[in-house]
């Protein structure tokens, strides 16, 4: 497995340093574009959340993104500095009620885009870890 990395401040600006690394890593892993932007709207979902729900925007903590890859699976592991959050992974949005709210739906959307999504506390931060297989 093949493995390119980044850490970044907690900044919603340096996002597009981790895109950039993405795209990286796609060039050789090949996800169709429509795919890969799936890919990249899930990261960006769970980047977002690191940066202002785990991090607090604070300056002085971290985002560190790594993707490890080889021919058929792709995994973006994103470990914040966070104390964690309370999520069942087997939770839905009820309609109506909470499709319009401002926060809660993002890990649902982004369930819905990658194979897996997992989390858990590394005892320094939460680290996620979303998943792609190439479909065959």
């Amino acid at each position: 497995m093949k493995t390119i990395s980044t850490e970044i401040t907690s900044s919603k600006k340096n996002y597009a340093v981790v895109e950039s690394l993405l795209y990286k890593a796609n060039e050789e892993f090949a996800l169709p574009e429509c795919e890969f932007q799936n890919v990249l709207i899930a990261a960006s979902e769970i980047i977002m959340n690191a940066i202002v729900h785990g991090n607090k925007e604070s300056d002085s903590k971290k985002v560190r993104i790594s993707v490890e890859y080889d021919r058929d699976v792709m995994k973006i592991k994103i470990l914040d500095e966070g104390y964690g959050f309370k999520f069942d992974k087997d939770s839905k949005p009820k309609l109506p009620d909470d499709m319009l709210k401002q926060s809660g739906r993002g890990m649902f959307i982004v369930k819905s885009l990658v194979e897996e999504l997992d989390y858990h506390d590394t005892g320094e931060g939460i680290e996620f870890i979303l998943t792609v297989r190439k479909k065959k």
